[in-house]
Formats: structure tokens, C-alpha cells, sequence
């Protein structure tokens, strides 16, 4: 039996040095830096801390390359993705757009309101990568100067030169790992200049629904929406990775990406063209059809990810026998493992603004009610077609019911003047006859439900309104933009 000596001096040895302790953090923690990878990957340049939870990480992700390929973790925010002018709607099985719509509506809490419609344009950035880096970026760097500071006390109280080692070779494979070109590749699956209106929501039953009017310079949201996998050929054809183009006499030619990003800069006198963009101009311009080597039916540039990450995989074993032999100063290369944790758990929930996703959001209407109808009227008034379209999400059981207040005959009637705005021989749905006090003529919505509930001078600022009880846009206002056939409203918010 061991006496209480012995013990007290096996707890005294293990928290002045816990060597044992050290080596079980280091494999916890892969789900917390897959999804600080997914939040941060894509531009030029990633900070991201050395940490535990990589090797255990590493090991981790051997059956999803080995499987469907996947580097980007499944979407963890289950939304749909609606076309509003084609009413087709899919399943999104992107990460990306799911935390999208998961960090605007954060920001736009309800209390107890029935509906939120939230829209924005979609605008040309300015300047800079499509994926904008953010603020993690700095805060990557501050946290691994720090990491790097710790690691160098023990060698120069000690000259133990085995924590500064550990950090520098951890740090170097998790830039590497950041830098693998096929983060960027899965976040960019999709066309670019995209005119499509777009709404994303969780769906019938949800109080947000954020519509991207693309109008040209948006990322096609309904191809990200499919999520296509990186075992196919079509993602990689921007890449550069084992790509070959052939012409329209069937001969195959050699494309420089970098000379074409700078002759199409130069060309275009816009240095803030990516090279997904620039790539795009380029193929299209010279009738180019890209073709992607293959090897055993699976592209060569998702071979070079697989590659790679056995190679990684390789110097994080190395890394965790180091950390096994520590004998000595393991306190350092916890505290540096906590600060590394800290970080990628904080860059893994927080909330990111649009553009370190692709989009350069301009923020148009934010129409709110109490009543899901109204709002969605508000939209189809401001933004023709849009509401008509969401009204399938929302009441997918249709209108025609007893209950039926002649919403029914207003969404006609507002159809009949659309067609006719728009030039368009198309027969209405049916004709609209006679319609008492309690009917949703148009009169009854100008005056009592449209019209009294949002701010000409700020329809972005968000009220609380209850049907025909606010203040707001004018009768005048909004028949003047029914006569011009446009339904809208401050389109210069």
C-alpha cells in the first residue's frame, strides 16, 4: 500500500510537471478546429493558432478523404435556399450560407413579431480578395506572438530548446493545413457576377427570411446552395492544379493564372479582380473549355489533398511522441496550448461579417409586422414578385380557405397590375369582382397596412407595427410607385 508520503509526492511531481496530463489535451478538441478552419480559410494569407485538438483533428478527417472528400464540415444551420424569380427551392448544404443567414439574424433579434424580412443588394467590392480576411486575421497574429513568446522563456531560463520547437513545428503545420488551396475551392463552388434575387430562410415556421438581390455582382447563392463536392472535376477548374484548357479547334493550350490576373487587371484597370474572377473573363472570352486531369476517376489536385494530408498527419505523430517525452517546463506548452484553444474556439463562434464570406452586402429593407401576410405584401409592393414567391413557403396550403379575408384576391390584383407594369399579355389568375370593407382592396392596404408602417426616409429602420396602428410612407408614395410599375421604395438606402 502506498504510504501518504508517496502519494503526496506523486501529486507534487505530476502539477510541477504533468507531462501525462499534457499528452491527453493535446488529442481533444478536433470538432472545435475543424470549424475554426472552415470560419478563417480562403484568402491569400491564415493565422490560426497552434492548439490541442489538431493531432486528434488530423486523424479525424482520414474518412472524410477517404469518403465524400469534404474538407468544410457539413452546414450546421439548416436553411433553404429560394429563387424568387423561378420559386424553385433547395435544401442548402452549405456551410457558408448557413452561417450566413445565422449571423444576420443574430443581429436582428425579434421579440414578438410574426416575420422579419431583411434585404440587401448585392454590390462590387472595392477593393481587396473575395474572401475577406476579418478581424481574426490580426487576432491570429497577436495570439500566436504571443504563443511564441511563451515558448521562448524555457530557453532562455533553461536553454530547453524542446517547447520552442513544438510551437514553431505545430504552428508551421497548422498554416500549412489553412493554406491547402481546397478550403478555398469548396467555398467558392459557384459562378460569380450573379443576377439572381435570392431569399434564404430556415423555412414555413421561421421569423427571418434574408433576400440578396444580386444584380450582377453577387456569388450565385443557389450553386453554393448544392454544395458540390471536391471529387468532382468542375470545382477545380479556377484552381490551377493539374488543369488543362482546350480551344475550339479541340487543341489544348497552357494558361498562365498569374499572367491572366495581371493582364486583366491592367485591361480592366480594377486591382481588386480576383483570380476566380479573372480566370472566368478569361475562359469566356477565348471559347475555353477547362478540363481537369484525372486519376482513377477522382481529380488530381484532390490526390494532391490527400497527399498532403498524410503528409500532416505524419508530423503531428512526430509532434505527439515530442510532446510525450517532455520531462520537464510542460506548464509553458500548456499555457500555450490554452491560448491556442481560446482563440479557435472564440474564431469558431463568433458571429463574421458578410464579406469574409464572399458577400458585399448594402443593406436596402427591413420590413418587420406582426402578421406574416403584411409583411410578406410589404415586400411584393417594394420588390415585385419577391412576396408572391415566399407566399408559397409560408402558406403552402394556399389561400383559398374559409378564413380567407380576400388576401386572395389582393395577391391578384396585385398580379394583374405586375403583368401589366411589365408589359406582359399574361392572363391573371381570375378577375377580381366586387369587394366589401373587409376585403384586401387595394385602397384598404395603402391606407391601413402598407402605408402606416414604414419610414420613406428610412424603410431600413426596422418599427413594431400591428395592422393599420403605425405612421409611415405615404399613400402618395406608394401609388406613385405602382404607377411607374417599380413597387419601390428608397432605392437609394
Amino acid at each position: 500500500m502506498a504510504s501518504n508520503s508517496t502519494t503526496a509526492s506523486v501529486f507534487a511531481a505530476q502539477w510541477k510537471n504533468p507531462t501525462g496530463f499534457l499528452s491527453l489535451l493535446v488529442i481533444i478538441g478536433g470538432p472545435v478546429i475543424q470549424t475554426a478552419l472552415a470560419q478563417v480559410t480562403g484568402p491569400p494569407f491564415v493565422s490560426i493558432c497552434f492548439s490541442f485538438g489538431w493531432v486528434s483533428y488530423a486523424f479525424s478527417m482520414i474518412p472524410a478523404l477517404v469518403g465524400d472528400g469534404r474538407l468544410m464540415p457539413s452546414a450546421d444551420y439548416v436553411c433553404k435556399v429560394i429563387n424568387l424569380e423561378t420559386g424553385y427551392a433547395r435544401t442548402n448544404k452549405s456551410w457558408v450560407l448557413g452561417r450566413l443567414l445565422r449571423d444576420i439574424e443574430a443581429t436582428k433579434p425579434l421579440s414578438n413579431e410574426a416575420l422579419r424580412v431583411v434585404v440587401y443588394r448585392a454590390v462590387k467590392r472595392a477593393n481587396g480578395d473575395i474572401l475577406d480576411p476579418g478581424w481574426t486575421s490580426w487576432c491570429g497574429l497577436i495570439a500566436i506572438s504571443l504563443q511564441l513568446g511563451i515558448a521562448v522563456i524555457p530557453l532562455a531560463l533553461y536553454t530547453d530548446w524542446g517547447i520552442i520547437m513544438i510551437t514553431a513545428l505545430g504552428t508551421g503545420i497548422c498554416f500549412a493545413t489553412a493554406a491547402l488551396p481546397q478550403w478555398r475551392v469548396e467555398k467558392l463552388t459557384c459562378r460569380l457576377k450573379s443576377e439572381k434575387n435570392i431569399a434564404i430562410t430556415v423555412g414555413n415556421g421561421s421569423r427571418h427570411v434574408l433576400v440578396i438581390l444580386g444584380q450582377g455582382d453577387g456569388l450565385d447563392i443557389e450553386d453554393m446552395a448544392a454544395g458540390e463536392g471536391p471529387r468532382h472535376a468542375r470545382p477545380w477548374f479556377r484552381s490551377g492544379w493539374f488543369v488543362r484548357f482546350v480551344n475550339e479547334d479541340k487543341n489544348s493550350i497552357i494558361v498562365s493564372r498569374k499572367n491572366v490576373l495581371r493582364d486583366h487587371r491592367r485591361a480592366k484597370s480594377d486591382s481588386s479582380l480576383s483570380i476566380e474572377e479573372a480566370m472566368d473573363a478569361y475562359i469566356y472570352d477565348n471559347g475555353l473549355t477547362p478540363r481537369v486531369k484525372m486519376w482513377g476517376g477522382i481529380p488530381l489536385p484532390f490526390w494532391a489533398t490527400r497527399l498532403f494530408w498524410m503528409i500532416f498527419i505524419l508530423f503531428w505523430s512526430v509532434l505527439l511522441l515530442s510532446v510525450v517525452a517532455l520531462q520537464a517546463n510542460a506548464w509553458y506548452l500548456v499555457a500555450i496550448g490554452t491560448i491556442g484553444m481560446i482563440q479557435n474556439a472564440l474564431v469558431a463562434a463568433t458571429g463574421r461579417a458578410p464579406e469574409t464570406r464572399g458577400f458585399r452586402l448594402v443593406p436596402k429593407l427591413d420590413l418587420i409586422g406582426e402578421k406574416v401576410m403584411d409583411v410578406l405584401m410589404d415586400l411584393d409592393e417594394l420588390e415585385p414578385g419577391c412576396g408572391r414567391t415566399l407566399l408559397k413557403e409560408f402558406f403552402p396550403g394556399g389561400l383559398d380557405v374559409p378564413k380567407d379575408r380576400g388576401e386572395q384576391d389582393w395577391w391578384d390584383e396585385k398580379k394583374k397590375r405586375d403583368v401589366e407594369a411589365n408589359n406582359n399579355d399574361e392572363v391573371p389568375i381570375k378577375e377580381v369582382g366586387e369587394k366589401d370593407k373587409n376585403r384586401y382592396n387595394e385602397t384598404r392596404y395603402t391606407e391601413q397596412n402598407h402605408s402606416k408602417r414604414y419610414s420613406a426616409e428610412g424603410v431600413i429602420e426596422p418599427t413594431k407595427p400591428t395592422r393599420g396602428k403605425k405612421n409611415g410612407i405615404t399613400p402618395a408614395a406608394v401609388n406613385q410607385g405602382n404607377k411607374a410599375g417599380q413597387g419601390r421604395v428608397n432605392d437609394s438606402v
